[in-house]
């Protein structure tokens, strides 16, 4: 049987925890061949304690937090302003769906995406760089790929997927 998992808004209490995990994660879905000074740049510059707080402080964004007897396991962070291509129907972007690798498999991901649906609408889209795991994860949900994202990252084109969302309620 699976234990509670407990869902809640961020607070600026978990903005250092918050900023761990990101960078725990990151480097272990993208540095697959070690930690290069462009991705350490990277995760320091983007996932810290202030960024963090700038998020959770942001009205157009949430951060939901999934954890168990206080330790966190997850987070998903969406943007009600960001649209697909400008296309409103396509929802607000889920921008992150961090999961701890130590709790895959136990519905920590799709508590999270329902719980963002129940607060902001069905609708959402995001993108994934086409190498994740996570793709197989965002297929067997039923989220439809839409189309393919790329963009540079010192001097390397990332290509990503995108995908919208179905209703998972």
């Amino acid at each position: 049987m699976k234990a509670s998992i407990n869902i809640r808004d961020a607070t600026h209490l978990d903005a250092t925890t918050l900023a761990v995990l990101s960078i725990q994660v990151w480097l272990t879905t993208y540095a697959k061949e070690g930690v290069k000074t462009e991705y350490a740049d990277f995760v320091i510059n983007t996932f810290n304690t202030s960024s963090i707080l700038n998020d959770i402080n942001n009205p157009e964004k949430i951060i939901l937090v999934a954890e168990q007897a206080g330790v966190l396991q997850g987070y998903l962070l969406a943007n009600k302003k960001s649209h697909y291509q400008g296309q409103p129907e396509f929802g607000y972007e889920v921008e992150r769906l961090y999961v701890d690798a130590k709790f895959k498999g136990l519905g920590i991901g799709k508590a999270l995406l329902q719980r963002v649906q129940k607060e902001f609408g069905s609708n959402f889209w995001l993108y994934t760089w086409v190498e994740n795991d996570a793709n197989g994860f965002y297929q067997h949900l039923g989220l439809s790929n839409i189309g393919q994202f790329v963009f540079n990252f010192h001097d390397a084109k990332i290509h990503n997927w995108v995908y919208s969302s179905t209703k998972l309620l």
